[in-house]
């Protein structure tokens, strides 16, 4: 896999455009001294199939728009983590009013306490499972190097982005609505991406049990495998305003 400085290019038969940094050079004399340690990519590496512009953005600009997407996605999931462990902090402690808000979000989009103990997970606090799924997202939007295809061929009008991880495990599309959210969200169009970035990353992750209802798989959905309750909890943790139409998919479920 080559990795490419920001602002550089791949060839132009490549339809794929990298983002990230190149590994760093060896040392070379009489006796070798041992290679360094692979380069962490300074940025998020992705893929992006974008030949034609996606629609109103140009071509010459979809790089960017991702990229500061995917940025803004795993601050959130970053954050949303954070928030999360800080209220489930073992040992004696007043919870703050940050605290409190944390708490309050996660009742109206999870359906309970954080601190709920979940009988199949060893008893583990709820936000325990909730907290590492943010985190797993975070990562992979950092490093797994998802390739993200601009266009949804047969989906709905309404679809904002769409995955299918039986055959492409690590692929995201991403339709028209992305590229041109809907007026009227009092979201900026950078955060309602955000937003679908971790949703849809949910779905690659943890596809067994992350479905919408009406899936194939007959799997009831309930809040807590629901993409759409994770992306408005992050959101709202972090202070903006979520997509009214993914709050109304989390809440009609139960918890």
């Amino acid at each position: 896999m080559a990795y490419f400085h920001d602002g550089e290019q791949p060839p132009l038969t490549d339809l794929e455009a990298w983002h990230g940094r190149e590994r760093g050079d060896f040392f070379v004399g009489e006796a070798p001294a041992p290679a360094p340690a692979p380069a962490r990519p300074a940025g998020p590496v992705f893929r992006l199939q974008c030949p034609a512009g996606c629609p109103p953005v140009a071509a010459a600009r979809c790089l960017t728009v991702l990229r500061q997407a995917i940025l803004s996605a795993i601050q959130l999931a970053s954050n949303a983590e954070r928030a999360l462990k800080q209220v489930l902090e073992p040992g004696p402690r007043a919870r703050s009013k940050e605290d409190e808000e944390t708490v309050r979000l996660f009742r109206a989009f999870f359906g309970h306490d954080p601190s709920r103990p979940v009988p199949w997970a060893g008893n583990q606090a709820s936000g325990v499972s909730v907290a590492y799924r943010f985190r797993k997202v975070a990562e992979a939007l950092q490093g797994r190097g998802t390739l993200y295809r601009c266009g949804c061929p047969g989906a709905g009008a309404n679809i904002v982005a769409q995955t299918n991880a039986g055959a492409e495990p690590n692929v995201i599309e991403l339709c028209p609505q992305f590229w041109n959210p809907p007026a009227g969200l009092r979201l900026s169009d950078r955060f309602f991406r955000a937003g679908t970035l971790i949703h849809e990353m949910l779905h690659l992750l943890f596809h067994e049990f992350f479905h919408h209802q009406g899936h194939p798989s007959g799997d009831p959905e309930r809040r807590r495998d629901n993409s759409n309750c994770y992306e408005s909890f992050a959101l709202r943790v972090a202070g903006h305003a979520a997509d009214p139409s993914a709050v109304r998919q989390c809440r009609v479920r139960p918890g």
